[in-house]
């Protein structure tokens, strides 16, 4: 997984967010099914940057015991 790519995903969850909060803005309503999606999706994106967290720490102890 690369910084490029989880920066790509982070950026499509919060258009997705924006989308869905002008929707729910515009007809005063916001589905469990809408809601639902951006948990599943902001699940997924917090997984995959923790595992980016993790990975990078593992690299700087690497550096750092060099």
């Amino acid at each position: 997984m690369e910084v490029f790519d989880l920066n790509r995903k982070m950026a499509g969850v919060a258009n997705n967010i924006n989308q869905i909060a002008r929707q729910a803005n515009s007809r005063d309503a916001f589905t469990r099914a809408e809601a639902e999606q951006l948990t599943v999706e902001a699940r997924e994106l917090y997984a995959q940057m923790r595992a980016l967290v993790m990975q990078l720490e593992g690299v700087a102890e690497e550096v750092s015991s060099t």
